[in-house]
């Protein structure tokens, strides 16, 4: 596995939060390209609570990143805080993800750099 460590800016976006399963994002990434427009600026950015799943699925961040302010009932615009990365590309399945995370996460430790306890993927 190769592990990159990548230097983040902050990042004006669009986001909503939700409690949900994977198979829920692209309905969510859908609404919120249609609400963004053109200020819609790159892929989605979701920010995973791990300690907040159950049954139901997990609490997540659904971020689109813009260019400028979007005016919204559903979603908000805020400012999703930049930094020091460990960044690797997951091959497979979403479903396999998890043996990326037990692959990466000694690799960032080895390094002496803290985790986070919200991934982003």
């Amino acid at each position: 596995m190769e592990v990159a460590y990548k230097k983040f800016e902050d990042q004006l976006v669009l986001t909503h939060r939700i409690h949900g399963k994977v198979e829920d994002l692209p309905k969510v990434f859908a609404k919120m390209s249609g609400v963004a427009g053109t200020a819609a600026k790159g892929p989605p950015v979701v920010v995973l609570h791990f300690p907040l799943t159950d049954k139901d699925g997990r609490t997540m961040d659904v971020c689109l990143p813009i260019s400028e302010k979007v005016e919204s009932d559903e979603f908000e615009t805020m400012t999703l805080t930049g930094g020091l990365a460990a960044t690797t590309i997951h091959r497979g399945p979403h479903s396999t993800i998890m043996d990326t995370y037990r692959e990466l996460i000694p690799n960032v430790y080895k390094h002496g750099h803290p985790i986070q306890e919200n991934g982003r993927e």
